[in-house]
């Protein structure tokens, strides 16, 4: 590496910007999908909006920093039945302070044998680093509907009842709330 690309490389650092790869921006724009899915459907209120538009704000300056933020949104998806099976999916993104955290987590149940949690995906990124990609999708052999955020993103109809959202803002106290409303 010359002198000037080191002297360049050394002014990102001290810019703090993330550090984000193909697979870093396909998680990002399909949380700014979900993102936008929620504002366009009934389950958010105007105080949800706020903080929505907040970790909207930062998704869109990426990969630069933007001011620190403290707030979580969490989108729970409809109790899902397969056979003797119950599978419940929930998908977030949280800001604490620099740091972004996407993930796609859910709840299996066989009324025979329990249930567990489960994580299919966590993504973690923080200025100067490059981002935590964690990808479970090939240990849920027994979670019937598990696949690639970005597919999950895609196929999310929040016009469908059971879908709740769940909102934190920055004084970590929850904001708003309201389940889908089944269409008659």
């Amino acid at each position: 590496m010359n002198p000037e690309e080191e002297d360049n490389r050394h002014d990102d650092c001290a810019q703090e910007n993330y550090i984000l790869n193909d697979a870093d921006w396909r998680v990002v724009r399909a949380a700014k999908a979900m993102l936008w899915k929620v504002v366009r459907s009934s389950l958010v209120d105007a105080k949800q909006l706020s903080v929505i538009a907040r970790i909207l704000d930062v998704l869109d300056a990426l990969p630069e920093t933007t001011a620190e933020i403290t707030t979580r949104v969490e989108l729970i998806g409809p109790t899902r039945v397969y056979g003797d099976r119950e599978i419940l999916h929930s998908w977030s993104v949280d800001l604490d302070s620099a740091t972004i955290m996407i993930s796609s987590c859910g709840y299996f149940h066989r009324s025979s044998t329990g249930g567990d949690s489960f994580t299919a995906l966590q993504w973690t990124a923080q200025p100067g680093c490059e981002a935590d990609y964690g990808d479970y999708l090939a240990t849920l052999h027994i979670v019937d509907d598990a696949q690639p955020f970005e597919d999950e993103v895609a196929q999310m109809n929040l016009t469908e009842p059971g879908y709740s959202l769940d909102t934190t803002g920055e004084d970590g106290e929850s904001v708003g709330g309201k389940e889908a409303e089944e269409e008659g």
